[in-house]
């Protein structure tokens, strides 16, 4: 059947495990099934990615047009700000930003089953961004505590995002 595309098969992947995601479509604020406690509809971004094997997966976050700084997008929108080192008006700003950047990290963060074969679940990864390796923090954590890798943060990276990191590092 023409009208039918094949799929790639889910990635073998460890549950913590981070890859780097090309971003197809970024779609806000898409309205959720939840609802707050006086049953009006919550709101989420919904990241359409693709994975280096070419398997495509969502990941979703709760949207807000004035996100606090403890929220994902809030973490999300600073990391980007950080990155392009200056502000940006708002989330939107942000979120069409990291569109027109094209990827972005993503974490294995457990797995669902369906048809009786395991698939992945991704989260976009909040505090750095392909790229660049400056991380979320305040400048007085980054002089108290500055950001060190461990060996298992190293090996739950991807081999290629590994070799990266690891020439970065030297």
């Amino acid at each position: 059947m023409s009208f039918i595309r094949k799929s790639v098969p889910p990635p073998e992947i460890k549950e913590g495990e981070v890859l780097t995601a090309k971003i197809l479509n970024v779609e806000y604020p898409v309205e959720s099934s939840y609802k707050d406690d006086q049953g009006r509809p919550k709101y989420q971004v919904k990241f359409r990615l693709e994975l280096p094997s070419g398997y495509e997966c969502n990941s979703w976050m709760a949207y807000y047009d004035e996100p606090s700084d403890r929220s994902m997008l809030g973490e999300l929108s600073m990391t980007f700000m950080n990155a392009i080192e200056g502000p940006v008006e708002t989330v939107k700003d942000v979120l069409d930003g990291l569109k027109t950047r094209g990827s972005i990290y993503v974490k294995c963060s457990g797995f669902r089953e369906y048809n009786e074969d395991l698939y992945p679940k991704f989260k976009v990864v909040v505090n750095r961004l392909p790229g660049t390796q400056k991380s979320l923090k305040t400048t007085k954590q980054k002089k108290e505590n500055p950001e060190k890798l461990s060996k298992a943060d190293i090996d739950r990276l991807s081999p290629e995002l590994r070799e990266q990191v690891l020439a970065e590092l030297q």
